[in-house]
């Protein structure tokens, strides 16, 4: 396998073939998606459940 067939993903959309730089499809213009765990949205929701679950804890062992 050479070099550049690495590079070459398809559109999730409509499956056009683009270099793995490009941010939007040359075909339908739909934007590159990043995949769930690497948004800041998740995340951010993630610390705040575990922060929500340290509190709940810290209150019912000090009961």
């Amino acid at each position: 396998m050479n070099q550049y067939a690495r590079q070459i993903i398809r559109c999730r959309y409509c499956g056009e073939a683009l270099l793995s730089d490009r941010i939007t499809c040359p075909n339908c213009g739909k934007r590159r998606q990043l995949p769930f765990y690497r948004q800041g949205e998740f995340w951010g929701l993630l610390v705040a459940l575990a922060a929500t679950g340290i509190a709940v804890a810290s209150v019912i062992l000090s009961l």
